[in-house]
C-alpha cells in the first residue's frame, strides 16, 4: 500500500495537475496590425488585419485563427475594391462556417484574368479550407467570385 501512495505522489509530483488544465487569459493577447499584398498579373491581393501578438495558447481560447479581423482588397490599373468574402459566397446551409473568421493562407495567381485564394477558417476539417476563384475582366474590374 505504501509503494502504490509513493508511486502516485511521484506520477504527481512528475505532472503538475496545472499543466493539464485548459487555463485561459481572462483578456485576449495584444493585436498587431499587418498588411500583405501579392501581385499577380491580373491585379494585386493585398490582404490586412489584426493578428494576435501572442502564442497559439494565447489566442485559440478567444478564435479559431490568429486574427481578430481580415479585409481582403484587388488593385488593378483602373480599378480598387474589396473581394467579396468566403461568408458571403457561402451556401446558406454552411451555417457552422458562415460566421467565421477566414483568414487568406495562399494566393495563387491564374494567368491574365484569374486568382486564387485560399482561406482558412480554423480548425482542422475539410470545409475549414476554402478557395476562391476571382475573374478580372481586361481592364481589371472583377467580374466573377466562386468558390472552388
Amino acid at each position: 500500500m505504501r509503494q502504490i501512495i509513493l508511486n502516485l505522489w511521484a506520477i504527481l509530483l512528475a505532472f503538475p495537475v496545472a499543466t493539464l488544465a485548459d487555463i485561459c487569459p481572462e483578456k485576449p493577447p495584444a493585436t498587431k496590425h499587418y498588411a500583405e499584398t501579392v501581385s499577380c498579373p491580373a491585379a494585386a491581393i493585398k490582404t490586412e488585419g489584426q493578428k494576435y501578438a501572442g502564442d497559439h495558447y494565447d489566442w485559440d481560447c478567444f478564435s479559431l485563427v490568429p486574427v481578430t479581423n481580415e479585409t481582403v482588397s484587388y488593385s488593378s490599373a483602373k480599378h480598387n475594391a474589396l473581394l467579396p468574402s468566403v461568408n458571403s459566397l457561402l451556401p446558406a446551409a454552411e451555417k457552422d462556417f458562415k460566421s467565421r473568421i477566414w483568414m487568406v493562407s495562399e494566393v495563387q495567381c491564374g494567368g491574365n484574368n484569374k486568382v486564387t485564394v485560399r482561406y482558412w477558417g480554423g480548425g482542422n476539417c475539410t470545409r475549414c479550407v476554402q478557395q476562391v476563384l476571382y475573374r478580372f475582366s481586361a481592364d481589371g474590374k472583377l467580374e466573377e467570385a466562386k468558390l472552388k
